[in-house]
């Protein structure tokens, strides 16, 4: 690892990027410290601050350019875009708040425990403001298996379902899709490491300006936050990454109970290798290792580049063929590995294969020409 002038961490793998994704982890850095007053981060003279904005909208992080980069002397368009996407997506989470007060109000009076996930919560407690983390949709957890006994409880409010999922009922209202998760993974290698009766029973009501709503504390946010990022998306997604680095800087997360959680589970790997990640990505110098009875191996800290490069537009068969090769790494038992095994062979990962090829454009940074 080295310093730069500023005596911020540049670990190795972030050496290799341009100027400009350099210089966007410096100041989310700067960020994810502070959470408040980001310390203005110096930019290179030669910076394309065009190109900065590419990466930004591609990675759906534009309110955050208003947060960062506000005052400072760059094309005045692309100011103003940040700042409208901030004032959008504030007034979004406003709206999806108000809806989510009167879901939780409606799970209350029948009776049924209920807790929000991801962006409800991290929005409005863990940014500074609730305009600097969008959110697509609105994700709370259930506490039942049953689809018919969520169906009712909204039938009787009026509220019929959009559609029917393994381990979710779909519905819109004013607008908003929310997904009631009757579990919170639903990959079968990993589907019954996750209990959602601890989740739920850890859960606090939390008073807001609209009414209230229910939140999971910051350790058992972080099981959650790690774990769906992993299992469900591969780590893919800056803002899964950025949602973590933000959580491991909460006070309030008792680091044994995380490391004892894991070793029972067999989620050591996964968690070690993640944070680790998140720390490095950020230049947080955190140091997770030290919570957990394992050292990160240092070919395996090597795969870190083949996940960022997904992140800024540089993913290739090279990155593809490592990140899989991780997937074994995090599979701490024969029957996890076996089932890593089988997963090579899905739709998915031939859909992957092809973006890695480059014979397909997925929507986000991996496909944007930077």
């Amino acid at each position: 690892m080295s310093t730069d002038p500023a005596g911020q961490t540049i670990h190795p793998f972030l050496t290799s990027l341009p100027r400009e994704e350099q210089f966007l982890q410096k100041a989310m850095s700067s960020f994810v410290r502070s959470r408040t007053a980001p310390v203005m981060v110096g930019a290179p003279e030669d910076l394309d601050w065009q190109r900065l904005g590419r990466i930004i909208a591609a990675n759906q992080i534009g309110p955050l350019g208003d947060c960062l980069f506000s005052g400072r002397l760059l094309p005045s368009a692309l100011l103003d875009q940040w700042k409208k996407l901030r004032l959008q997506t504030l007034f979004s989470n406003i709206h999806k708040l108000r809806v989510a007060v009167r879901l939780f109000s409606i799970f209350e009076q029948a009776g049924l425990r209920s807790v929000g996930l991801r962006g409800l919560t991290l929005a409005h407690t863990l940014y500074p403001d609730a305009g600097l983390r969008p959110m697509k949709d609105l994700d709370i957890l259930v506490d039942t298996h049953d689809h018919q006994q969520v169906v009712q409880i909204m039938r009787a409010q009026g509220h019929e379902p959009a559609n029917l999922l393994r381990t979710q009922v779909v519905y819109v209202m004013d607008g908003v899709e929310i997904e009631l998760h009757l579990s919170l993974l639903t990959a079968k290698r990993y589907r019954d490491v996750m209990d959602s009766d601890v989740l739920l029973g850890s859960r606090s009501r939390v008073a807001t300006r609209e009414g209230d709503v229910f939140r999971l504390p910051a350790d058992h946010e972080l099981l959650e936050l790690v774990t769906h990022a992993f299992v469900h998306h591969e780590m893919q997604g800056y803002a899964r990454v950025l949602d973590i680095a933000l959580m491991m800087c909460d006070p309030g997360i008792h680091w044994d109970f995380v490391s004892a959680w894991c070793r029972d589970k067999g989620l050591t790997n996964m968690f070690l290798f993640t944070l680790s990640y998140a720390d490095a990505l950020f230049g947080l110098e955190l140091h997770p290792e030290r919570h957990f009875s394992r050292i990160l191996p240092a070919r395996v800290r090597r795969r870190f580049a083949s996940y960022s490069a997904f992140l800024f537009g540089g993913n290739s068969i090279r990155h593809f063929v490592r990140r899989k090769r991780n997937l074994f790494f995090i599979a701490e038992t024969p029957a996890t590995r076996f089932r890593e095994l089988l997963r090579l062979f899905s739709g998915t990962t031939c859909r992957e294969l092809q973006l890695a090829l480059g014979r397909k454009r997925p929507p986000g940074p991996a496909g944007l020409p930077l």
